[in-house]
């Protein structure tokens, strides 16, 4: 019997072996992003910066944008193609001006060719 797993793991199941894991998914496109940390996070000194990881399965295009809860985008911290690994991105509170935003909930988003992923963070002034 021949198994796929919800995590993409492939398995084969014979009664003398039992569960034998074939092929873990290795090529596959996946996008992983973890929580911005710190969470909240201030930037009152002016030297406080918040860090976004993620990583990817397959070299890609990556878009990261910062956006205020009303949806207007606020800053973007990455538009480049990237490759296939764990990579970060520093936030350090500001707008496309340079200006510090406002207290408050942000949204950072991840675009790449095939997924997007939102997240929140909260920004204390």
């Amino acid at each position: 019997i021949w198994l796929v797993g919800t995590d993409g793991l492939i398995m084969h199941y014979d009664t003398e072996s039992a569960i034998n894991i074939i092929d873990k998914k290795k090529t596959l496109e996946y996008l992983r992003v973890e929580q911005n940390y710190p969470n909240p996070f201030s930037n009152k000194c002016g030297s406080s910066l918040t860090t976004i990881r993620f990583s990817l399965g397959t070299p890609q295009h990556v878009n990261i944008a910062i956006y205020d809860i009303l949806g207007h985008r606020i800053k973007v911290l990455m538009s480049k193609h990237v490759t296939a690994d764990m990579h970060m991105v520093n936030w350090d509170g500001t707008d496309i001006e340079g200006h510090h935003v406002s207290s408050g909930v942000y949204l950072f988003i991840i675009e790449t060719e095939h997924s997007i992923i939102k997240k929140k963070m909260l920004v204390i002034f």
